[in-house]
């Protein structure tokens, strides 16, 4: 039942999970291209995305 249960759960909050990624994916990548036209610089997103 437990197995079940998880197998029906998870897609539907991977999903969720994937799209609230994306979301913040795009964001940051927004900030990323304006930071970057702003400095005239490349941003550098292996810092956490932190300016």
């Amino acid at each position: 039942m437990l197995a079940t249960g998880m197998a029906m759960g998870f897609p539907f909050s991977f999903a969720t999970e994937q799209k609230h990624n994306l979301l913040n994916s795009l964001t940051q990548f927004q900030i990323s291209l304006s930071y970057a036209e702003a400095t005239g610089g490349v941003y550098d997103s292996q810092d956490g995305g932190k300016m």
